[in-house]
């Protein structure tokens, strides 16, 4: 997908959001297994009439469980995800997502700038400058080519008070340069966050002279990408048909091999699920329960489930506020953390919410890559006997009154209420701290109430929710604002740890202030990557919180009217490779 502008999910929702994203290469795989990626197919029967069949032609019907309020993937609101699902299928930018290695591949340009390469420059004035080359084959459907011209229209654009686009790291540019096939832009400060930029390019002889705001929701501008907007019927499908001047090819074939893409939008999971089962649809995005994921197994479907990019972690409060809550909470003690961490089945989780499709994750940065992760949560181990001895630990260091006995420990857990998720991780959470010792008491609330006033004012003692990862290293270098001990107003740092009112003020908040200072500025990967790592094992190491899983994204597709198929668990969402399905032999 071309990732979308940075931008925060509203707090009504499970996930939270800073558009963050997983790291590029530069550093040696991980040998802690954090995902697991389950395939099964099991084909109904097919006959090959020839040993060189024609794979151009025919039509794929795709099931989504939304219909997007608009097509513009330059404002796509809370929608992002399903409307980057369908602008795989037209719309074309800087980078795209490997389904393969989650890494960000280049799409339009020859390749993705980095200082090692040269396409970022540092300076001596303290600014830094990014450059684009171009493919000289990347045309617009009409075949007029992508030009440095329409990345300053892109820039342009977006920089319009009346474009209600998010403008993060794009305000910072100072300068640009156009060529016929390069662009080049100079940011006021250097920055990771140069990857986030130019992910949906505007073609200028298209949109110029048109209300970006308002003109694009019902149809697409010209198409730079495999298909052309064909018609949207709403309530029901949204249909594309092949660009017959797409420039990419794959071992020597034209692409897309499909003539046409049907989108179906079914909102009901019932009705989408036994749609693909009737075979009324080639493929689909599913949230099957376990019951649904067997029955697909067994269903004749080839069917793939990934660890996603929502990641659920368990965490702590350190501000004031948390003592409304819980008077009582020995947050602050790292003991006392420590032995939450071993007295949590991790594995235990994963098996009863997903029965064996992800395993448990050993690290908040494996969601966003896992060969930049070190598995820093593996120390902790499930081991009910290590937590009962670290609660005892953390007793002996508070001074315990005369109502209240060594060991005797109340713990306070919020969620949000009404998910089926949620629900059974807080009563699989009450049965394993109880085990230990712990008195649990689990308090659901309203999602507006937990994620608008619990959340961000920190008035809880322990509480869960989801973040959401993105693929690149600069999404991995903003998601540590969440622990910022200079955030003074907790606009990130929710959790307050490090803060000027927290309970926690030491020399490891302190570090971690030095670190995230200076991977705001570091643009070189090997650098970013050292820098990421000391900071992964020191969160680790402080038991701060704890991650639990990242929640399995599923599709299923039929054999014999798809092949091609390479699922993709990043947002990129698995229609990341669309021009490359096609018909299967014979």
């Amino acid at each position: 997908m071309r990732l979308l502008s940075i931008r925060r999910f509203p707090l009504a929702s499970l996930v939270l959001s800073l558009a963050t994203v997983s790291c590029v290469g530069g550093a040696e795989p991980t040998t802690i297994p954090t995902t697991t990626t389950t395939t099964t197919t099991l084909p109904r029967p097919t006959t090959t009439t020839e040993p060189e069949p024609e794979l151009h032609g025919g039509t794929v019907v795709i099931g989504l469980p939304e219909e997007p309020l608009t097509l513009n993937p330059l404002l796509p609101g809370e929608q992002e995800a399903i409307v980057g699902m369908i602008a795989q299928a037209w719309s074309v930018g800087v980078q795209d997502v490997s389904g393969e290695t989650g890494d960000l591949v280049p799409e339009v340009v020859e390749r993705l700038p980095t200082v090692a390469n040269g396409g970022v420059a540092l300076n001596a004035d303290g600014t830094m400058t990014v450059t684009y080359d171009i493919r000289e084959d990347a045309v617009w459907a009409n075949g007029v080519p992508i030009t440095g011209s329409d990345f300053q229209f892109t820039l342009d654009s977006i920089l319009s008070p009346s474009v209600p686009a998010d403008r993060s790291v794009y305000s910072d540019i100072v300068s640009s340069v156009v060529g016929e096939k390069t662009f080049s832009y100079t940011l006021a400060v250097p920055t990771m966050q140069y990857e986030m930029l130019f992910a949906v390019l505007l073609p200028e002889h298209d949109v110029g002279g048109t209300n970006l705001a308002l003109q694009w929701d019902d149809h697409t501008w010209i198409s730079g990408g495999p298909f052309v907007f064909e018609e949207w019927v709403p309530g029901e499908r949204i249909t594309f048909s092949r660009n017959d001047a797409y420039w990419k090819e794959q071992d020597g074939d034209r692409l897309p091999y499909f003539d046409r893409v049907e989108f179906r939008f079914l909102p009901d999971p019932g009705q989408l699920h036994s749609s693909f089962l009737q075979s009324d649809l080639d493929v689909a995005q599913l949230s099957p329960t376990t019951d649904e994921y067997q029955a697909l197994l067994g269903s004749g479907a080839s069917v793939e489930s990934e660890a996603g990019p929502v990641w659920v972690h368990l965490n702590f409060q350190f501000g004031p506020e948390r003592l409304d809550r819980n008077p009582d909470t020995l947050n602050e003690y790292l003991a006392y953390r420590k032995a939450v961490m071993h007295a949590v089945d991790r594995q235990r989780i994963v098996d009863a919410l997903y029965a064996g499709r992800i395993g448990p994750l050993d690290s908040y940065v494996s969601a966003y890559n896992p060969t930049v992760s070190q598995g820093a949560w593996s120390q902790y181990a499930y081991d009910p006997e290590a937590a009962k001895t670290l609660i005892a630990e953390a007793d002996a260091e508070r001074d315990v009154d005369e109502n209240r006995r060594p060991g005797d420990l109340e713990v306070i857990f919020t969620t949000d209420a009404g998910n089926a998720d949620r629900d059974l991780l807080a009563q699989l959470l009450g049965e394993m701290l109880t085990a230990v010792g712990v008195d649990y008491v689990a308090v659901p609330e309203n999602s507006l109430v937990f994620f608008g006033e619990t959340v961000s004012e920190g008035r809880w003692d322990m509480a869960s929710w989801a973040w959401q990862a993105s693929p690149g290293l600069a999404a991995l270098v903003r998601f540590h604002d969440v622990l910022d001990p200079e955030d003074a107003r907790a606009t990130t740092n929710f959790y307050r740890w490090g803060t000027f009112d927290s309970s926690i003020q030491d020399a490891a908040s302190i570090r971690y202030g030095q670190l995230l200072s200076q991977m705001r500025t570091t643009v070189d990967a090997t650098q970013l990557t050292a820098l990421v790592r000391e900071l992964e094992q020191l969160v680790a190491d402080e038991a701060l919180f704890l991650p639990l899983y990242a929640e399995p994204v599923t599709a299923a597709y039929w054999p014999e009217a798809v092949s091609g198929f390479v699922m993709n668990g990043t947002e990129a969402g698995f229609t990341w490779k669309i021009e490359s399905w096609h018909l299967p032999p014979g």
